[in-house]
């Protein structure tokens, strides 16, 4: 004797375990009856592979940042094919599984993505599994002076200034977060021989150090966002960026 299912049996549809009742009849008077409980688990794939992964900001398309795998027990033959639902980031090789950047991760603009990946085997039983991806910030973004023409300040600086005053306030900007985003110093790193002008290093006010010794000067400013001074990527991350910029100071008698 043997039992065919009125129905297919799906597992999306209807579930991993169907139960139902088995009745024995005897075909002899009496005609006595046995009955019993039968139930049948579909066999389904598992996802394997890890549930989380990183990946640096910019990370060129294309590069493989998880392998996804399917599995069944060991006396079941399968084939899968893999889906990842639709996100900005990340797309997923339909036969071998592999999760590759599609479009390189901004983390100044998502810090994280939640992706749903789903493993189908061949006979069309279908699991899905969330994968959690960090994305790493990078110091990919340097500093912009703001409020310069073609690049650099011009200036006037009457004669008649008494040392300390201030001459020129700058300021810079970047696009990068967190201490990769902050101006951490603000330099005068050449034409100024003679010190005769000063920044504060915190707010960028330019002032008058000492009495002037030409007629006109040119200074070289720099901006340093807050990366990793030594210029070493490592504990203290990536290393710092930098912009600079001429001052072209005339000294009006």
């Amino acid at each position: 004797t043997s039992a065919a299912a009125a129905t297919i049996l799906d597992y999306n549809t209807n579930g991993q375990t169907y139960s139902f009742r088995v009745i024995a009849t005897a075909q002899v008077a009496p005609f006595k009856t046995s009955a019993t409980m039968v139930s049948i688990t579909l066999v389904i794939p598992s996802i394997t592979s890890a549930n989380s992964f990183s990946v640096d900001e910019n990370t060129a398309a294309n590069t493989v940042v998880l392998q996804v795998t399917g599995s069944e027990p060991e006396d079941i033959a399968a084939a899968f094919t893999y889906a990842i639902d639709v996100n900005t980031y990340f797309d997923i090789d339909q036969f071998a599984g592999q999760i590759f950047v599609a479009t390189p991760p901004n983390y100044e603009a998502d810090t994280s993505v939640d992706l749903t990946i789903y493993v189908t085997d061949s006979h069309g039983a279908t699991v899905s599994q969330t994968v959690h991806a960090t994305i790493n910030n990078l110091n990919d973004n340097s500093p912009v002076f703001k409020n310069t023409i073609d690049g650099a300040y011009n200036i006037t600086v009457s004669q008649d200034l008494t040392i300390g005053s201030s001459i020129l306030s700058v300021s810079a900007t970047d696009g990068d977060s967190g201490a990769y985003g902050t101006i951490s110093i603000y330099e005068i790193v050449g034409g100024n021989a003679d010190s005769v002008f000063a920044i504060n290093q915190a707010t960028g006010e330019v002032t008058l150090a000492a009495a002037f010794t030409t007629v006109e000067s040119v200074l070289t400013i720099r901006a340093s966002d807050g990366g990793n001074p030594a210029g070493v990527r490592g504990v203290d991350g990536p290393p710092s960026t930098t912009v600079t910029a001429p001052i072209y100071a005339t000294i009006v008698y």
